[in-house]
């Protein structure tokens, strides 16, 4: 197994979206790869969500290392890119 420090420093693509229910609004942030409902942040604004996302990222490796599970790691870019939009 790598070290904590070692997973602490991926940089997982982090993934913004906007949640409205019954008229309040507010940003969740997380990446794929750890999953939004196992480890999200939310925030009032996008900087909030992400600064909250960081922060749960960290304690939720560090439990997961802890317990010797496996931690995913960010996928590789795709650089199959097909010219559209």
């Amino acid at each position: 197994m790598k070290s904590l420090e070692f997973y602490k420093s991926l940089e997982y693509d982090i993934v913004i979206k906007r949640e409205e229910l019954d008229g309040e609004k507010w940003y969740v942030a997380y990446c794929n790869e750890l999953g939004m409902a196992a480890c999200h942040g939310i925030g009032d604004t996008r900087e909030e969500a992400v600064n909250s996302y960081l922060e749960e990222k960290d304690a939720f490796l560090e439990l997961l290392y802890s317990r010797g599970e496996a931690i995913p790691e960010p996928s590789p870019a795709d650089n199959n890119f097909s010219g559209t939009f």
